[in-house]
């Protein structure tokens, strides 16, 4: 068998990520994110590392000794959002969208990647094809009982410039 450790991108142990080897499940992270994969044969794997909050982990190892020990990084949406946000600080539009996209496949249900998405739409360059996007999903965190007042005024600035619907 090989020992293997799941971080994430600041350096901190994943606990309860589930390990997919070749399809089959493997293990699950503890709570120092170690894990033990079983029952190996020599050679090439595919890995999966899957946990709610991160982005799904796939990609391949080979296993040779017992005494290889495998190291998987999972990118956390907490991470993705300072990304975007950070990248949006520098006006690195093009890294700030990407960054709010991976978010939002983590989570499409998140407020914040939702809002980040209204503010690219809304004053990054040529991004005003995010707009009916972003509306949706502000619209969706508003229904779900969300009362930041930056999203109402988020909403209502897409809506008059973007949209040009003055009435919403």
């Amino acid at each position: 068998g090989m020992y293997g450790m799941i971080y994430d991108r600041d350096g901190a142990p994943v606990m309860g990520a589930e390990i997919t080897v070749d399809g089959r499940p493997a293990a699950a992270s503890d709570s120092g994110g170690r894990f033990y994969l079983d029952a190996l044969s020599l050679g090439e794997h595919a890995l999966e590392a899957r946990k709610s909050g991160f982005e799904p982990y796939s990609g391949s190892f080979e296993f040779r000794s017992g005494s290889d020990v495998l190291y998987v990084k999972l990118v956390s949406l907490a991470w993705l959002l300072d990304e975007a946000e950070s990248a949006a600080a520098r006006r690195d539009w093009d890294a700030s969208i990407r960054a709010t996209e991976r978010a939002l496949a983590v989570d499409p249900d998140d407020p914040v990647a939702a809002f980040m998405l209204g503010v690219q739409a809304l004053l990054a360059p040529g991004a005003e094809r995010l707009a009916p996007r972003a509306v949706e999903l502000l619209e969706k965190a508003a229904a779900r009982g969300e009362t930041e007042p930056s999203l109402f005024l988020l909403l209502a600035e897409l809506y008059e410039k973007r949209l040009g619907d003055k009435e919403r």
